[in-house]
This record gives structure tokens, sequence and C-alpha cells, in this order.
């Protein structure tokens, strides 16, 4: 092909892997050394169950589990203390992470139900865990998680951090209870404003597709286990023995690959 003609094409649109990180969930640590993976996001609660980690050959980040502690249990098992020591474990044994959340609380009706409490004291409790653990254990690279009901109160959960630390100036801040609003014209406006104000540095946990397409432009990352669901629903990889890909890396891998090749949209 000539230039001419070359120059003739239209241009391609970036797509969502061109603008930001994208964190594979796994469910489990140990694919972690598993070779032809994509940068991956372990959970707290899985790390606590190997009594020895297997050393990472991929770039990883650390969950907290907070819908799996909360949800479960209402509150959280570990201490700041014994979840700073977990994840000291997991650096000497793993290898360095590149970001770990913090012991948030989301406000969900069904993380609100579980816990008996209000969305401001869960918004209160995140703050509140972040400043410990950073008094903890500030080598570590924590990230704090702002939440709300409605706009107007990330709008002010945001502002309760900013009172302790430059959120602009983090390597990330996390977004969360967005995985079931996130298709709202509100979830857009949100990820707009705070964008525009400043925070361009925010990683969205579970964001679907259609949102990535949407507003990739104006997130740092982003991570999902939605993998697993689809693997559900489709029959096997070809050469797979298992009844479902729902567990299986292979799949995961070629999932993520689909997502960061979707082209971004307006």
């Amino acid at each position: 092909m000539n230039a001419v003609a070359a120059a003739a094409l239209p241009a391609m649109p970036p797509s969502v892997g061109d603008v930001l990180t994208f964190w594979l969930t796994v469910p489990e640590p140990a694919w972690l050394s598993y070779d032809g993976m994509p940068p991956m996001m372990v959970t707290a609660h899985r790390l606590a169950r190997y009594a020895t980690l297997p050393r990472a050959i991929h770039t990883y980040c650390v969950d907290s589990s907070a819908y799996t502690e909360l949800g479960l249990y209402g509150e959280w098992r570990l201490n700041p203390a014994e979840y700073v020591a977990l994840l000291r474990k997991t650096q000497d044994e793993a290898g360095p992470f590149a970001w770990c959340a913090c012991q948030d609380w989301p406000v969900e009706e069904e993380m609100l139900r579980a816990t008996g409490l209000t969305p401001q004291e869960h918004q209160r409790r995140s703050l509140d865990n972040y400043l410990e653990l950073t008094d903890l254990a500030p080598d570590l690279p924590w990230v704090p998680v702002v939440h709300g009901v409605t706009n107007g109160m990330y709008l002010r959960h945001r502002d309760a951090y900013a009172r302790h630390v430059d959120l602009d100036a983090l390597p990330v801040v996390g977004l969360g209870s967005v995985c079931k609003r996130q298709t709202s014209i509100r979830v857009s406006l949100l990820v707009t404003q705070l964008f525009e104000e400043g925070l361009q540095n925010m990683h969205a946990f579970g964001m679907k597709s259609v949102a990535l397409q949407r507003l990739g432009r104006k997130l740092l990352s982003a991570d999902s286990m939605a993998w697993s669901t689809a693997a559900t629903y489709e029959p096997p990889m070809p050469g797979h023995t298992h009844k479902s890909c729902s567990s299986c890396p292979a799949f995961a891998a070629q999932w993520a690959e689909h997502i960061t090749s979707l082209p971004l949209v307006a």
C-alpha cells in the first residue's frame, strides 16, 4: 500500500488498552506465576489462604476483598495491623505489587444491610481506615477508595479525604460502589466531573466493557472478573476438557485481550 492510499484510510479509534491499565481480577494468587497472563488483581481473602505464595512473574495489585468481607461477615475480620502483615507477607513471597486498596466500606444496599450501618458511617470508616493504614505502613502503596450513593455523596467523600491528603497527587485513587450503576448517566457525569476537577488518577472497580469504552479516556485503570461469568455461558475453549472455562487462565487472558482491544466511543 502506498502512502497516498494509506493516508486515505480512516484512522483507527484508540482502544481501551491504549488509554488505561486493565487489571484482570483472578480467583487465585497461583495465577501470578502462570505464563501468558496480563496484569492481574488478586484479592486479600485469597492471599490469606496460602501458607506460602508463589513468586509473581507478572505485574499485579491487591484488592481488599471488601465485598466478600462485609457481605459475608458484616465486618472486617482482619484488623488494620493484621492486614498490613498479610500484605508484607505477600510482598516478601510473591514480590512487590503496584498498589493495594485500603479496607474500604462500600455503600451498596446489600452492604448496608449486612453491616446495619448508614452510608455516611461507611464513608467515615473507609477514610479512617486509609489514614490508619498509611500511619501503620507508610511505605506500602495504599489506595484510598471514594464511595457514595449519590453523586453529591461521592463529592463530599472526596472532599473529606482531601482534608487529609492531596488526592490529585496520589498515584491511584479508587472509585467504588459503581459496579451495579456504571451504565447510568449519573456515573458518567460523576466520572467526568471528578476528572475535570483534577482527579485524573481514578481506578474504577468492577467496570464493564460498555462503560470502559465510554469512560476509558477519563480513567487511569479498571478491573473486572466478569470473564468468569461469561465463560459459564460459553462452551469450553477448543482442546479444553473441563465442563466450562469459568476458572480457566487461558480463557481469562483471552477475554482480557478482547476487552483491551475494544474501541473507545464518544
